[in-house]
């Protein structure tokens, strides 16, 4: 297999993700089958780990595979709160959001974020020490909702400066 060969896989991957086709690895089986590209399904599921996709709620409440950062994937309508608990932050989001945000919690490399831990509503974020907790905090609710909002008390709101 050539990189221009992976390329092509890839970008045929994301057209499918983007278009919410995409709702198991069989169907990148097969979505790549009907362009003449034949994998296995565990290459197909190398390809979904490669472009970052993660398995979530579509709109519609179906579990699939989705791009995070696609318009339809905003992740500030999906976290819930943010809670201190000694060297840990404890994160409630919507169901079934809790893997796409910890996946962009581990991509963002956080300084002080040992590594993540998601179930389908909660995520449990390791933190490195107890007194850098306020600062990853601060820098997790930049992650998910960007600068200019912040989670406060489990509800969104815009930061107070």
């Amino acid at each position: 297999m050539t990189a221009a060969q992976r390329r092509e896989r890839h970008r045929i991957i994301q057209e499918a993700l983007i278009a919410g086709l995409v709702h198991s690895q069989q169907d990148v089986v097969r979505i790549l089958k009907r362009a003449n590209i034949k994998v296995t399904q565990a290459t197909a599921s190398r390809d979904l780990e490669e472009i970052g996709a993660v398995r979530g709620k579509n709109s519609d409440g179906q579990t699939s595979y989705l791009l995070p950062d696609t318009p339809r994937m905003v992740t500030e309508d999906l976290a819930l709160s943010i809670e201190e608990a000694e060297q840990m932050m404890v994160l409630k989001t919507r169901p079934g959001a809790a893997q796409l945000i910890a996946g962009r919690i581990d991509r963002a490399g956080v300084d002080g974020v040992v590594g993540t831990i998601a179930g389908d509503d909660t995520i449990f974020v390791a933190c490195a020490k107890n007194p850098a907790t306020k600062k990853i905090k601060a820098e997790l609710e930049t992650i998910i909702v960007g600068e200019e909002a912040k989670i406060r008390n489990g509800r969104r709101g815009k930061a107070r400066r």
